[in-house]
């Protein structure tokens, strides 16, 4: 079984704030417009590769910046719901039902360092981003500020908000949690 403890998801709250590292945009599936001050190839990691792109202004100007594509190449399972113990948490100022952690099928990962889900068996893909502890180390040395980390236990998610279909083994712990208050 993996240590779900030393896996995090990627998010960036950051995105309009001036950049201070390697990634700074991910608006995109699988990749993202980058510049930094460090050469991408420095770093040691793996999951990911890198493309040199030109970038125009609005007026269909070069800007004469180093920029890159980064896509990350590293694959996990997509998220298995029926492996997500139920806990109660809040939105807002109600307390409902949430899937605690976030667990891949089949325990399925790459080994490599940035990761994203495999799509599903009906092909539908989400957006997460995943990275090893390794990257979170490294990230916090480079001083790299634009970019939050949250382990994969600690991820909630509203089973009535997602509209999320629950096992057998699940719907008893819901009704276990309902009676309990």
């Amino acid at each position: 079984m993996l240590n779900y403890d030393k896996i995090f998801l990627i998010s960036d709250p950051c995105l309009n704030r001036p950049f201070r590292g390697v990634i700074e945009n991910s608006d995109l599936a699988e990749f993202e417009i980058t510049r930094g001050e460090k050469t991408l190839n420095e770093i040691v990691l793996t999951g990911w590769k890198t493309y040199d792109v030109e970038i125009c202004s609005k007026e269909n100007e070069l800007i004469d910046q180093k920029y890159y594509v980064l896509i990350i190449t590293g694959r996990c399972g997509f998220r298995d719901y029926s492996t997500s113990p139920i806990i109660m948490d809040t939105i807002g100022i109600t307390t409902e039902p949430h899937l605690s952690g976030f667990y891949f099928k089949d325990d399925f990962w790459d080994g490599s360092d940035l990761f994203m889900c495999n799509p599903n068996e009906i092909g539908q893909a989400n957006m997460f981003k995943f990275c090893t502890e390794k990257v979170v180390r490294l990230m916090k040395k480079e001083k790299i500020i634009n970019v939050e980390w949250e382990k994969t236990t600690d991820f909630t998610m509203s089973i009535s908000l997602y509209n999320i279909e629950l096992s057998e083994k699940q719907k008893i712990e819901m009704e276990k949690l309902k009676a309990s208050r």
